[in-house]
């Protein structure tokens, strides 16, 4: 009886090893070609006049060489992917310190726009954008595009559906461009994973970090599967980083 436990479980373990390498992943671009690719993190940073993570950043690296971006991208409270890095909006606004404490998931997008940015010197009106306007200028440069999503910690499952559907909506709308020449980016690996089983169509890769696991779940606690609650978040973390790079 055991034999026959131990080969069922082996069994198990080599088709579901097989169904993902050879049918799950396979699905979408090719991640080889991404990688051969200058990304401009950001747009760029640390250019005078010129705010990190705006359409004339973007433009500043597709006329610079870049032949691929990068951008941050968080769900607002009106239901717009807005391009941002920090959950807050911080002193990367010129703004009352309230205003500057309040967390982008809070604001509308109108809220958002009429913000002027710290680094925006030269006065030029330069607004927090979307990714829809980022997808423009990648779409115009013909560059390619990873987006990363920055889930809120401590979202509900409420928001993070609702997340993932504007993702997926995004994808429907630019099906023509996004299918072939964008991949989605992120540390949560259950962020990924969601979208993956809602459309697998969509190229993904996942960020690391050496406590990644314990890190996600504390963040993402509702949406970490059963059995990774189970473990010991030490044991996680060292579990993690072995099934991506040494069997994945």
């Amino acid at each position: 009886m055991l034999k026959i436990g131990v080969g069922a479980v082996a069994v198990g373990a080599a088709a579901s090893w097989a169904y993902l390498r050879h049918i799950m992943l396979p699905v979408g671009p090719n991640r080889v070609d991404f990688a051969q690719e200058v990304y401009a993190h950001r747009g760029c940073r640390f250019v005078k006049g010129i705010p990190e993570n705006t359409v004339p950043a973007f433009e500043y690296a597709a006329l610079n060489c870049a032949s691929g971006l990068e951008c941050d991208v968080r769900l607002c409270k009106s239901g717009q992917l807005v391009v941002f890095h920090d959950p807050i909006l911080g002193n990367h606004v010129e703004a009352d310190p309230d205003v500057q404490k309040a967390r982008v998931s809070d604001m509308t997008l109108d809220d958002l726009q009429a913000l002027s940015l710290s680094e925006d010197t030269e006065k030029k009106g330069v607004r927090i954008c979307t990714l829809e306007e980022v997808i423009e200028v990648a779409r115009e440069h013909d560059l390619r595009l990873l987006i990363e999503l920055k889930p809120n910690p401590g979202a509900t499952r409420a928001q993070r559906a609702a997340y993932i559907h504007a993702v997926l909506d995004t994808f429907k709308r630019h099906e023509d461009f996004l299918y072939t020449r964008s991949m989605v980016i992120s540390f949560s690996p259950f962020m990924l994973y969601a979208l993956r089983r809602a459309d697998n169509r969509i190229a993904v890769m996942q960020l690391s970090r050496p406590d990644l696991i314990s890190t996600m779940t504390r963040a993402e606690s509702g949406s970490a599967p059963f059995f990774v609650r189970l473990l010991p978040v030490s044991l996680a973390d060292r579990l993690f980083p072995f099934l991506l790079y040494s069997v994945l």
